[in-house]
């Protein structure tokens, strides 16, 4: 696909991401603490970058974008040319139990490791889990209302635990970036 004056494969672009974002969920090897307190989590592979930032705790927004080495503009070598954006929240009555928000964002790494190259934005439609007792079963759920393409998309996802209802709920959109 033309992006610009760029030639964008939208099969490499998609086994990029999953690569990347499986890596920037694996254990956080990449992560850097920003002076704002965000988290910049990076994957490079060939002409690619990944660059992924994260700001907060109880509401988190996340901006994930991929660049591209083009090596023909005089400032940056670098021209990006993918973007996602998510909101996800923790809801309220559970904002002050530390415990359940460290389980719940631990369980929404472990589903977005799940990503696939299909639908390489979030992680399954449906990832089910089992805690180490029978109260803790733990219940990831991915809808998209628009795609799959990697051109444009948007979706919404939650985290459920058993015995405590839903904890986190998300939105996520982006697309390509078409100047």
């Amino acid at each position: 696909m033309k992006v610009g004056q760029l030639e964008v494969n939208l099969d490499e672009l998609s086994e990029f991401l999953v690569e990347a974002k499986k890596d920037a969920n694996s254990g956080r090897k990449t992560e850097t603490i920003l002076n704002d307190d965000s988290r910049r989590l990076t994957f490079h592979k060939g002409e690619l970058f990944y660059i992924h930032l994260c700001k907060g705790n109880t509401q988190l927004f996340e901006t994930e974008t991929v660049e591209v080495n083009t090596k023909t503009h005089p400032e940056s070598d670098w021209t990006e040319i993918w973007r996602m954006s998510c909101f996800g929240k923790i809801k309220p009555q559970f904002q002050q139990d530390a415990p359940l928000i460290k389980q719940t964002y631990e369980f929404l790494r472990q589903a977005l490791s799940k990503i696939s190259s299909d639908i390489p934005f979030r992680g399954p439609s449906r990832f089910p889990a089992i805690g180490e007792a029978g109260d803790r079963n733990w219940i990831y759920r991915c809808d998209l209302m628009e795609g799959p393409y990697l051109t444009d998309f948007n979706g919404t996802e939650s985290i459920e635990r058993e015995g405590k209802g839903i904890i986190y709920t998300g939105n996520y959109h982006g697309g390509l970036i078409i100047p």
